[in-house]
């Protein structure tokens, strides 16, 4: 994620007694819409409507300490049990076209019109979120009143408070980070695809640092560079405002790596840990084993009207204590 972070910082305004603005979390992205799950140091990616805020350009995370506001536009975390809540470092925000498309409201609906502007935002949530046990979820309890940890999310601006969103802290939310919904600007990475319809290229990287892609697939015996979102959090939280250490910070909790249909046993990947000045990035390094030899080879669309016939010809997956992802790539017959 960020090879350097952060920018502007202002104060939070304060608010007018009773205030209240139409702001509002509209989703929670790559994830099923409920239970919300999130994990401690875990990058989410939420869609907002109903700002009286208005953006005219993108704003970016330049610098630490990351920025808790954007011209006033806070998103602050309330623990449950807790009478206080907390402002969340901001790591980017984008703006949509002004339309309804596609929009799926989860708390307090407000209704949407065409002229309501959409934004993006990316924002971190803090490593010291205590998580519920591994496997629990609120399956027959929909309102998260069954002993369940939970916390809640809320949009605030200069104008007053928003709705909130609640959500389910988990040990991990394993996301490897692709060229599509993760080009977020602050990663450090390449952006999509030159093809909209070419599949997007997952964040695994050769050791000088260039991805694994059909013109450039990995070997067997290779070490390759996986780059995610939400693998929990180090055995000594730090401050997420503040950023990741320069020299990165390891985990020391469980994560196995497989590849389905190879036939090898799953095993410890080399090393997971959070990439060095950056903001809730982590880096699993792993060897690619060995290639069967009746593997067919990858491709690439041959203009942008074509389709691959075979983008990827390996997988890859990457199992936590509490969740996996998986991500596929092209190795070398």
């Amino acid at each position: 994620m960020c090879r350097t972070l952060a920018c502007l910082i202002a104060l939070v305004s304060s608010l007018p007694l009773g205030a209240q603005t139409t702001a509002s979390v509209v989703r929670l992205s790559y994830q099923i819409e409920r239970p919300q799950l999130v994990a401690p140091g875990q990058v989410v990616h939420l869609t907002l409507r109903g700002l009286k805020t208005a953006f005219d350009s993108t704003q970016v995370a330049q610098a630490v300490p990351l920025p808790t506001n954007f011209k006033g536009l806070s998103i602050s975390l309330q623990r449950s049990g807790t009478a206080q809540s907390e402002l969340l470092p901001l790591l980017r925000l984008d703006g949509l076209p002004s339309s309804c498309s596609g929009v799926i409201v989860l708390a307090n609906p407000i209704p949407c019109t065409p002229t309501d502007p959409v934004y993006d935002i990316w924002v971190q949530i803090p490593f010291d979120l205590v998580p519920n046990k591994s496997g629990v979820d609120n399956t027959g309890c929909p309102t998260l009143t069954c002993n369940l940890l939970d916390a809640t999310l809320t949009v605030t601006e200069q104008s007053g408070i928003g709705t909130s969103l609640r959500v389910l802290p988990v040990i991990d939310q394993v996301h490897i980070l692709n060229s599509c919904s993760d080009a977020i600007g602050t990663v450090g990475l390449e952006g999509g695809s030159i093809y909209a319809s070419y599949a997007c290229v997952p964040a695994i990287t050769h050791a000088d640092g260039s991805w694994v892609t059909f013109a450039k697939p990995a070997k067997s015996g290779e070490e390759l560079v996986a780059y995610a979102f939400g693998l929990g959090a180090p055995a000594v939280p730090f401050d997420t405002v503040s950023g990741t250490p320069p020299a990165g910070v390891a985990l020391t909790q469980p994560f196995t790596i497989s590849f389905p249909g190879i036939g090898t046993a799953a095993a410890k990947p080399d090393y997971v840990g959070l990439v060095g000045g950056s903001a809730g990035l982590y880096q699993v390094n792993f060897h690619v084993p060995s290639v069967p030899a009746n593997i067919a080879p990858c491709n690439g669309p041959t203009g942008p009207t074509q389709l691959a016939t075979n983008p990827f010809n390996f997988t890859m997956t990457l199992l936590g204590m509490s969740s996996l992802d998986q991500a596929s790539f092209c190795v070398q017959p």
